[in-house]
């Protein structure tokens, strides 16, 4: 074993001579496992409430003024047609959230009128 002042992950030379850490694979799925069952507690259960829209960033060739590089003009079109694609996509989540949103406020509202009924006068 090489002598390594990190402990817990201490490094060993494999077959092939090259260096590498003894106890990381085991460490990062504990990790990974861990992180798993956070989601699927935590997660899952509001997974449905929340919607996340990312919005796809917009090709170079999009504003760029004048001639593109040789061989270039296929490739903007090509990245274009997918920028089209994506917003699309984008623009329908963003109704869904929108829609969401509207939804969650409206119950609220309600929620804070059945509250302010039941509070003594």
């Amino acid at each position: 074993m090489v002598r390594n002042s990190c402990k817990r992950f201490p490094l060993i030379k494999g077959k092939s001579g090259r260096l590498h850490f003894k106890s990381i694979g085991g460490h990062f799925r504990n990790i990974a496992l861990t992180f798993a069952v956070i989601l699927g507690v935590f997660g899952i259960s509001s997974a449905g409430a929340q919607i996340l829209c990312n919005e796809p960033l917009k090709p170079f060739c999009l504003e760029q003024v004048g001639d593109l590089r040789p061989g270039g003009q296929k490739r903007c079109v090509s990245d274009i047609r997918e920028y089209v694609v994506k917003m699309e996509e984008y623009i329908q989540c963003s109704r869904r959230k929108l829609q969401e949103s509207i939804e969650t406020k409206e119950a609220a509202e309600e929620r804070l009128e059945e509250l302010t009924a039941q509070l003594p006068e």
